[in-house]
């Protein structure tokens, strides 16, 4: 739930993510819409776990810090 609100907050559509999708989508360029789709969707799920995975991480990283830093 923490996640879901700072991602609300914090969008991750930057420049640099946005370069990426265009040069895929060049890479793709031609390919029927189907199995684009079929490329894409698996690549926005990994990008997503991937993140929502670094972010679980370091909020545990920073209770520990603040559990050790109290004793």
């Amino acid at each position: 739930m923490l996640y879901e609100a700072y991602n609300e907050i914090n969008l991750m559509d930057d420049d640099k993510v946005r370069q990426d999708f265009h040069e895929l989508y060049e890479l793709m360029n031609g390919m029927p819409l189907r199995e684009m789709d079929r490329i894409i969707y698996p690549v926005c799920t990994l990008c997503r776990d991937h993140e929502r995975s670094g972010f679980i991480h370091g909020v545990q990283v920073g209770i520990r810090l603040a559990q050790e830093l109290a004793v």
